[in-house]
């Protein structure tokens, strides 16, 4: 009888989080267009940036064919309303509630590199529960409604930066780890991370991480890096925003490992053992760092 109910509780968890997509293996614009295309009420698109002429078009058509189209953005065009962050911090969330029923989320802006050209990375949830959190989001960028600060689910936990100290999570989820430790992120330049970083290498921790040439400007750039390995992703432009912990806990979301990232800024981090996830995750970091076409090289 347990058998039976944890493969249905698996079964269930499963159809929560619907799909994982890396632009590495797909269009993430058709992924996202033809999201778009199945709301039948609201629309609500929260990003940095949003101005996909194609992801315009189809919520303008949205838009008159009478669903309720709202756009939260630091850089946004067409002839949508867009509600601008009147916040003190950067709105660097990037993700889409369909019909408050269901969320797309990840590391990519709505704009035509964001989707086509950089490396990046959407989820797709069928849940009400997370699409009310997002929706808190949402209104809390609007109106300034309090927000939900953090959703824990029996999938994962959604956390919202800078309501929840985003250096003192992922320090909390680093030190978990007893074997291996995967990086892929476009920024990175918080020396507390780093520190850890080096500790946990000093432990026997594997540390491997794929970084976008950004690193470079980085004041982490100047300190040692031995006991590490890394590769330095040059072209395209490596946006992706995720670790892995003992191939078993992942942490996926819209903040680099800045100050500003785990501080400061609009960001969604979630953190999810769920198999499934966890090894599309292993598989994407694996084919980037073995992939030849990308032009990078290894310190």
């Amino acid at each position: 009888m347990r058998k039976v109910l944890a493969s249905i509780l698996e079964l269930f968890l499963v159809s929560l989080i619907a799909s994982v997509h890396f632009s590495s293996l797909e269009d993430l614009k058709g992924v996202v267009s033809n999201f778009l295309k199945e709301a039948r009420s609201e629309v609500q698109v929260v990003a940095y940036g949003v101005n996909d002429r194609d992801i315009i078009a189809i919520l303008e058509d949205l838009e008159r064919m009478g669903v309720i189209v709202k756009v939260v953005g630091e850089k946004v065009s067409g002839g949508l309303e867009a509600y601008v962050d009147t916040a003190d911090t950067l709105l660097h969330a990037k993700y889409i509630v369909l019909d408050k029923k269901r969320v797309l989320f990840g590391s990519a802006n709505f704009t035509r590199n964001g989707l086509g050209r950089d490396l990046n990375a959407v989820m797709i949830f069928d849940s009400e529960k997370v699409s009310t959190f997002f929706s808190s989001v949402t209104e809390w960028l609007i109106r300034g409604v309090e927000p939900l600060r953090s959703l824990k689910t029996n999938f994962g936990t959604f956390l919202l930066i800078p309501f929840v100290d985003g250096e003192k999570e992922i320090s909390r989820i680093l030190r978990k780890a007893k074997k291996s430790i995967k990086l892929c992120y476009y920024a990175f330049s918080d020396e507390d991370i780093f520190a850890l970083l080096k500790y946990l290498s000093s432990r026997g921790v594997s540390v491997k991480m794929i970084l976008d040439d950004w690193i470079e400007s980085s004041r982490l750039s100047r300190l040692r890096w031995g006991g590490f390995d890394v590769k330095i992703v040059e072209n395209p432009l490596l946006h992706h925003k995720f670790l892995i912990v003992d191939d078993k806990i992942l942490v996926f979301g819209s903040a680099n490992l800045t100050e500003s990232g785990l501080h400061k800024n609009v960001e969604v981090i979630f953190e999810t053992q769920e198999k499934d996830v966890v090894r599309d995750f292993i598989e994407e970091f694996e084919r980037l760092w073995e992939d030849e076409t990308i032009q990078g090289f290894r310190i």
